[in-house]
């Protein structure tokens, strides 16, 4: 957010460009146009989709504009960096704002329709395990800090900082891997099975750090032991499967509060949980926010993510193309239905919009919208 406007809208516009033009042999295709031109052939036309868009940004600059702004540019996701709950810490490596406002900026997010994930940061300086501890057990049981996909990166001291500073100085003292790495086995075996946990290290050089955890293979590491100890990770990436073959899956519906609403995480897996083939989150926004045009009075489908091979559109998958998507939504709008909302709405990434139109969704504002309509009860929508 902090870089010039008109670089951005550059940067994204190319993004869109790229991919409409990866395939096309047609040499007059090389003049670039207008952002919303190029997302349109994105669309309509492009062989190469762009399924999603994953932006990062500061929690202190997420507002109503800002939001606007995101979704022109066709994002569906937004990555905050949280690094700690402790406002002491905050202040201590100088964030320039306090864990008040990842509550304000997630709540503002998801109520407009977006999928957050945060970045956070065990062993930073002004830390100890406990305290870290902590801010795992806030993170995990605090509504107002509940995000969808976690990134786990441990503090880790590189030239020209001033933590290598403090470093050098001794007045920075990062506790073992070994007692980091107990730690995050022990968060591992609490998360949620809503959360997905994308990245257990930053992957920078071991070459380049000069301090804290050098494990750059640190997840395999943990990974490796818990397998050893029996303990099993339930998020997202762990069941998510993988090469596995397809069983016939359970439908299994989790609610939890969060940031001032309430959250759906609807899912087929296997009658253990130990895999995953697709899910749906289902919000209920808080009705305390401001609100883009397009989702006054909607519930809010974040994301729908129906696991298997990468092929080309069209072709078929081992887990998609069995229905598993339609009946998840088909389930999200009966939902809907029963908390008072008489339309759902769905963040998009541009290049999978037509499956929603397909199934009676239509854009409108950015987003694919449908109305729903009421059923009898024998139908199955009023149970």
């Amino acid at each position: 957010s902090e870089y010039p406007r008109a670089y951005q809208e550059e940067f994204v516009r190319d993004l869109y460009y790229a991919a409409n033009t990866v395939f096309d042999p047609d040499p007059r295709r090389a003049e670039r146009r207008s952002l919303e031109e190029e997302i349109a052939l994105n669309d309509a036309a492009a062989r190469a989709k762009v399924i999603g868009l994953t932006l990062e940004t500061r929690p202190d600059v997420v507002d109503l504009e800002e939001i606007q702004r995101l979704r022109r540019y066709g994002c569906t996701r937004v990555q905050i960096g949280v690094q700690h709950t402790d406002n002491e810490i905050l202040d201590k490596i100088n964030r320039d704002h306090h864990v008040e406002a990842y509550q304000r900026a997630l709540q503002l997010l998801k109520d407009n329709c977006y999928k957050v994930d945060i970045h956070l940061m065990p062993n930073l300086p002004g830390s100890d395990e406990a305290r870290d501890e902590r801010m795992f057990a806030r993170v995990l049981g605090d509504p107002s800090l509940q995000a969808d996909q976690w990134k786990i990166y441990p503090c880790s001291v590189v030239p020209w900082t001033v933590i290598e500073k403090w470093h050098n100085e001794g007045t920075y003292k990062p506790y073992s891997d070994e007692r980091l790495f107990e730690l995050i086995m022990r968060v591992k075996a609490r998360v949620h099975p809503w959360i997905r946990l994308n990245r257990v290290i930053r992957d920078i050089p071991n070459t380049y750090i000069t301090g804290g955890c050098q494990k750059t293979n640190m997840r395999q590491i943990l990974q490796d032991e818990m397998k050893k100890r029996g303990v099993k990770c339930r998020c997202i990436r762990c069941r998510e499967v993988k090469a596995q073959d397809f069983k016939d899956p359970t439908f299994k519906v989790r609610r939890y509060e969060a940031s001032g609403g309430l959250e759906y995480f609807l899912s087929f897996e296997t009658p253990d949980e130990s895999v995953l083939y697709g899910f749906l989150r289902l919000r209920i926004p808080s009705g305390n926010s401001p609100l883009v045009p397009g989702l006054r009075g909607a519930a809010l489908v974040r994301e729908l993510h129906v696991y298997g091979l990468l092929r080309r559109v069209g072709a078929d998958g081992k887990t998609q193309h069995r229905g598993l998507g339609s009946r998840l939504l088909r389930e999200a709008e009966k939902l809907a239905l029963r908390h008072g909302h008489l339309k759902v709405a769905i963040i998009s990434g541009v290049g999978v919009r037509e499956y929603y139109r397909k199934r009676g969704y239509r854009l409108t504002h950015g987003f694919l919208v449908r109305r729903c309509v009421l059923l009898p009860v024998e139908w199955g929508w009023g149970r």
